[in-house]
């Protein structure tokens, strides 16, 4: 796996930074809502992507796919023409205090991004450190065995961010054989020893209007509760600041 362009995203980077279950994201592409970014097989998407997963995740149970459609359209209108809000059928949202609760997020993807590289001459391709041959699915299984930042630092000369990087990775994109974790929402994603980050999703804004609805249906949580990652960590405080 490559990572995309900057401003492009995999279906578990979208997923994260919107606080969205992978196969919520995977629907909304193949309803046709969403157009993959590229080649279809990749099925990257953009930033007005993460934008619009973000906003959707408080009105999606009540939306028909078309009345999904036509925010879909407004968000990626509203973010090309750097909009100040998305206004839709009487639902407003200003697109700063979205990109406000997605920049966290959106950091931790960069900085994964920013940490990690795939040659085919080191390792056959595989993702590791970067400026190195430390592979990164190591670190995340050193960390899941216990292992401390100190202890990486003093035995592979790794940085918390670093380790971060590697953390991240092995949760988006778990190795080939593992079994899949279906549904589940990345709640927080924070460093050993320290006070968690945690993502919260944030109260309705705006009021619903007549745009097309789902019938009414007995509600389900089965596909919005968020749980736990097995896999998460914590984050240092100051991760990054120092060695």
């Amino acid at each position: 796996m490559s990572f995309p362009e900057p401003s492009r995203f995999t279906v578990a980077e979208a997923a994260y930074v919107a606080g969205l279950p992978h196969k919520v994201v995977h629907r909304e592409i193949d309803a046709g809502i969403v157009r993959p970014k590229g080649k279809a097989a990749s099925r990257a998407v953009g930033l007005e992507d993460v934008l619009y997963f973000a906003i959707v995740r408080e009105l999606r149970d009540e939306l028909a796919p078309s009345g999904r459609k036509l925010l879909h359209r407004s968000v990626a209108t509203a973010a090309t023409k750097r909009a100040t809000a998305v206004i839709f059928h009487g639902f407003k949202r200003p697109l700063a205090d979205v990109r406000r609760e997605l920049k966290v997020r959106l950091a931790d993807v960069r900085k994964m991004r920013q940490n990690l590289e795939s040659r085919p001459a080191i390792r056959g391709g595989e993702h590791v450190v970067k400026g190195t041959r430390i592979p990164a699915r190591v670190v995340a299984d050193l960390v899941r065995q216990g292992a401390t930042p100190n202890e990486l630092a003093r035995d592979y000369d790794l940085t918390p961010i670093q380790i971060e990087a590697c953390v991240l990775f092995d949760q988006l994109s778990p190795k080939r054989g593992r079994p899949a974790i279906a549904g589940r929402l990345v709640a927080e994603h924070v460093l050993p020893d320290s006070g968690a980050h945690a993502w919260r999703a944030p109260g309705g804004h705006g009021r619903r209007a007549s745009v097309p609805m789902r019938s009414k249906s007995p509600p389900s949580t089965a596909s919005s509760r968020p749980v736990r990652h097995p896999l998460e960590t914590s984050r240092t405080s100051g991760a990054g600041s120092s060695r």
